[in-house]
């Protein structure tokens, strides 16, 4: 089974949003799970690119986030910052895979130059390893 729920507010420059997803498990046995091979789950299931492919016995995911967007912060703008949390757990057996802290700040500091800075920290209990990145994105237009 596949399930999602979520919901988002947005006023002013700022934005929650939370949500809850469930891949589903079927035995626990490998590629029994939901499995969505081409999706960007780097984009839905946390920065630090654990959960690329569903685990054998699924997963849940607990989110909730929270950005703003200034339209000029010095001699940049727009500046948009979010931060973003995941609880993982199982979809079956009740396991806790960890949970994951992520943060965003992008920025343009020239009229056709866009930078990101991403930065991700996932705390391992049940699955995977205790993971932290770090991204740096130039866009030009040209």
């Amino acid at each position: 089974d596949y399930w999602l729920g979520e919901a988002s507010l947005a006023v002013s420059g700022v934005t929650l949003a939370g949500g809850y997803e469930v891949l589903g498990a079927d035995g626990g046995a490998a590629f029994t799970s939901f499995q969505t091979p081409l999706a960007t789950l780097h984009k839905f299931q946390g920065w630090a690119d654990k959960f690329l492919v569903t685990p054998p016995n699924g997963i849940r995911d607990l989110y909730a986030s929270g950005g703003y967007s200034f339209k000029k912060v010095g001699p940049f703008g727009p500046v948009s910052i979010l931060v973003g949390w995941h609880q993982y757990d199982s979809d079956r057996l009740s396991i806790n895979y960890g949970q994951e802290w992520n943060a965003q700040i992008g920025f343009k500091p020239m009229k056709k130059v866009a930078m990101t800075f991403k930065y991700a920290d996932y705390d391992a209990k049940a699955f995977a390893t205790d993971t932290r990145k770090f991204w740096v994105q130039i866009d030009c237009i040209i």
